[in-house]
């Protein structure tokens, strides 16, 4: 029995001395990281959280499948002390690597730095699972878990630190087609029509959006327009999602249309999720995200983009009274972004013809409590209780009498508020 004691721990000092000649080796072998490090995007130093969850993904990031709150082991082995890792959509290539950034937060959802439980760079794209583990996950193995110079690996996959990090800029639209803008103005736009929710140019990207009349019981309400649909190009991508009478999502990638319910996949320029056929996140290797929530035939759209696109962009999410000196500067700008010519449209089989003219809208700056009126009393006791106070939310099941067309006001609401939580 002693025998066997003194044989393994022969083995087990063996090994360690081996384990350490060999991280020694690669550490001196290895590239600066510096420049990788500085190329791709910087570390959320807060999470955004979602009615207290960590998100799928958020910004240029999406969760790290090894290290979640479903998969604690994989955090145990590989970031022990954090509790959820993302890695970011983007890489980039410098000679032949190819890299990403990879964030971890402890249970508090702050940015862990550093060993032995912070994210690090990866010289090999994680997607290609065979390079990744033997450029990344095998040097980890021989200076962290066979040896005891986890501060060897870190110095040449070091993690993020998050000072590079600036807030994404946040916008959204809900319920009876309410925006709130890049610049946190708040409107009401009735109308129906293609319009352009946002374009950068120089990147290639931009945002159609497809606004229809609300149907209650079965009559289209000229008043009230909702969110049909949204058209997303980009560099390599098209992505369009419309929702049908019976309250479907349908989705098409990049000409491949499908009705789904649960799936993700990695596009050329994005990560995209659907979830029980209702909620859909894509995220995009610039910087930029959405979530979109299908309730009572109509789309909810939280969008943040990053702050480095800040006078680059233009379109609907751009819309500041301030910058206008009459009512007629308004409506030119509503006309300037609505789409009426069939070649410029980006939605598939669209006649821009039937959807709305010129002349057939109107908007509101501001919900005030006076322009809310009740012919229910029941109903207006529930919505009080329901809405919690929000404006838009009573607005609308005053008009519609839904309580879910109301309420998804509060859900975008609530994604704004979380992702500008905790920005100091």
């Amino acid at each position: 029995m002693l025998s066997k004691k003194i044989a393994f721990l022969i083995i087990f000092f063996v090994e360690q001395v081996l384990s350490y000649d060999v991280c020694k080796t690669w550490h001196q072998n290895q590239v600066d990281p510096i420049p990788f490090i500085q190329s791709l995007p910087p570390c959320r130093p807060k999470l955004p959280l979602v009615e207290n969850q960590a998100p799928y993904s958020f910004e240029g990031f999406i969760m790290d499948n090894t290290c979640n709150p479903s998969s604690p082991i994989g955090c145990q082995v590989f970031h022990p002390g954090s509790h959820v890792c993302y890695r970011s959509v983007y890489t980039v290539t410098i000679g032949f690597r190819t890299a990403g950034q990879q964030c971890c937060y402890n249970r508090k959802y702050s940015l862990l730095v550093g060993p032995p439980s912070g994210g690090t760079l990866d010289l090999a794209d994680s997607k290609n699972k065979l390079k990744h583990f033997l450029v990344d996950v095998t040097p980890y193995f021989l200076c962290c878990l066979f040896s005891n110079n986890c501060d060897l690996y870190y110095e040449k996959r070091p993690s993020d630190d998050g000072l590079r990090w600036r807030p994404p800029m946040t916008a959204g639209v809900s319920g009876l087609s309410h925006f709130v803008t890049l610049n946190g103005i708040s409107y009401t736009f009735k109308t129906q029509g293609i319009f352009k929710l946002f374009e950068i140019k120089e990147s290639n990207f931009i945002v159609h959006i497809k606004l229809g009349y609300l149907e209650v019981n079965n009559k289209t309400q000229a008043n009230m327009s909702v969110l049909k649909a949204l058209s997303i190009k980009s560099q390599n991508d098209h992505i369009q999602i419309e929702t049908n009478q019976n309250n479907n999502l349908i989705v098409n990638l990049n000409k491949n249309n499908s009705k789904v319910s649960n799936d993700k996949m990695d596009l050329k320029d994005a990560h995209f999720r659907i979830e029980n056929g209702k909620k859909i996140e894509i995220t995009y290797g610039l910087g930029i995200h959405f979530t979109l929530e299908l309730s009572s035939n109509l789309i909810s759209l939280f969008t943040s983009i990053n702050s480095n696109f800040r006078s680059k962009i233009n379109g609907l999410l751009t819309f500041n009274t301030l910058n206008f000196s009459s009512e007629n500067e308004i409506r030119n700008f509503f006309n300037k972004n609505r789409i009426t010519n069939f070649n410029e449209t980006l939605f598939d089989n669209s006649n821009v013809n039937e959807t709305g003219n010129y002349n057939d809208f109107s908007y509101i700056e501001n919900i005030e409590k006076n322009q809310i009126e009740f012919n229910d009393f029941e109903l207006e006791s529930l919505a009080k209780k329901r809405c919690n106070e929000n404006e838009k939310c009573l607005y609308d099941v005053s008009l519609t009498g839904s309580l879910e067309i109301g309420e998804s006001n509060l859900k975008i609401d609530k994604y704004l508020e979380f992702y500008n939580e905790n920005l100091n």
